[in-house]
């Protein structure tokens, strides 16, 4: 494999680690999944019902 060939792949790479970053980061900040992240930041804090 030579050095254009090997740079490319490292170039492709990294391009999908952010585009799986950015996915991520708005998917966590959807404002649909809002109360089920509030329900799951609450859950220590809340009485054991059992």
């Amino acid at each position: 494999m030579d050095a254009d060939t090997l740079g490319t792949l490292r170039g492709l790479a990294t391009l999908f680690a952010m585009l799986a970053f950015i996915a991520v980061c708005v998917w966590a900040w959807s404002g649909k999944r809002r109360p089920r992240f509030d329900a799951a930041a609450r859950m220590p804090l809340e009485e054991d019902r059992s």
